[in-house]
């Protein structure tokens, strides 16, 4: 049986709050889950949004620069692993290694889309920029789902007749027939089922373990859950699973 820790959507952006980000690297050098799956929309890709194009909100927005941030970010998640490592090495320990995987998300799939539109584009702009493989992660195409230990994962569940997200996690769940997690809706969504030859069933939806608040959203909606989750013990897709809360991940590392 492995730990996992799951990373939600991060949206990074040049001016995004990353204040979390040195607690969640320390958090993982603590419990070393031996697997991470970051569920998707870890880059956001404001540079790239159809729903921004021509209006004011997309004035100096840069491909570049928006690649540029979500590897800056994704440097100061992993510096204390690399440190550990680093002393590990000094002192002729055992590296800290985990399993780590990366489920493409819709913003990541911006990149897809806009090559897609502009052919001329293709070779220059690709997944390969994000840099996901020097980082050791195993990439998985934008709603292709990994199953490990029993769970899928992927950025939403779609609807088998539209490439839209499925509505809950217990219409997910439905669909899936097996353990489940998702991303995308900026929430934290919980159903449980049972199977005699698996036992529990776990179908978890959050969105955002991000800690900006989204100027589309509105001050309602900007108000929802957000954290990850540490899953313990991962058998056949039953777990035990601890939420922890942006705020409580800071204060406590």
């Amino acid at each position: 049986m492995r730990d996992h820790l799951v990373i939600f959507d991060m949206q990074v952006k040049p001016n995004s709050n990353l204040k979390h980000l040195a607690s969640l690297g320390n958090y993982i050098c603590q419990f070393k889950p031996k697997v991470i799956i970051v569920i998707g929309d870890w880059w956001d890709m404001h540079s790239l949004s159809s729903y921004d194009k021509g209006t004011k909100k997309a004035e100096g927005a840069r491909y570049q620069d928006d690649i540029n941030s979500g590897i800056a970010a994704m440097k100061t998640m992993l510096k204390p692993m690399q440190s550990y490592n680093a002393h590990c090495v000094k002192h002729k320990k055992k590296k800290y290694k985990p399993e780590m995987h990366f489920t493409l998300g819709n913003h990541e799939e911006r990149i897809a889309r806009h090559v897609n539109a502009n052919p001329l584009l293709d070779g220059f702009l690709s997944y390969d920029n994000f840099k996901l493989k020097d980082f050791g992660f195993t990439t998985h195409g934008f709603l292709s789902p990994v199953i490990i230990d029993g769970v899928e994962y992927v950025h939403y569940v779609q609807n088998r007749n539209s490439p839209y997200p499925k509505a809950s996690s217990k219409v997910a769940l439905d669909q899936t027939k097996i353990s489940v997690t998702q991303g995308h809706r900026p929430c934290l969504d919980i159903s449980t089922g049972w199977a005699d030859d698996k036992g529990m069933l776990w179908s978890i939806t959050c969105g955002a373990s991000y800690l900006d608040d989204e100027e589309y959203k509105g001050t309602q909606g900007n108000k929802h859950w957000r954290g990850i989750v540490h899953k313990r013990n991962v058998h056949n897709g039953d777990f035990d699973p601890t939420f922890i809360r942006l705020s409580s991940l800071m204060k406590d590392y």
